[in-house]
């Protein structure tokens, strides 16, 4: 699969090469990772920020776990993202999805007994 910068590449040459949707010349565009994510795909991070795997994941959002599976994929793609953790960190710090506080998650979270 080609990279995320020659499709653009490919792209630009097929528009108008002066102007892109935003108005700014095409060779402004940044290349930066694409931030929006569907609503699916911010409610599977959001679980999986709270801990949870793939198949409660698909349980919450009443979908098959091979659905959680690809809709966490995708926002992976979307954000340009090693791995879940890393979505989850950017989402976080893009303010994509709520991070919670921190006293919510404590009591969500079980604890095992020492």
């Amino acid at each position: 699969m080609p990279s995320q910068r020659i499709v653009h590449r490919i792209l630009d040459d097929m528009v108008d090469p002066k102007f892109d949707r935003a108005g700014e010349s095409a060779s402004e565009r940044s290349f930066a990772p694409t931030l929006e994510l569907q609503p699916k795909e911010k409610a599977a991070l959001a679980l999986a920020a709270d801990g949870l795997k793939t198949d409660p994941i698909a349980q919450a959002l009443g979908v098959s776990p091979e659905t959680a599976k690809t809709n966490l994929k995708r926002a992976r793609d979307r954000l340009s993202a090693r791995n879940t953790a890393h979505a989850v960190a950017i989402a976080i710090r893009r303010g994509l999805i709520d991070a919670g506080a921190p006293e919510e998650e404590e009591s969500a979270i079980p604890r095992r007994a020492a």
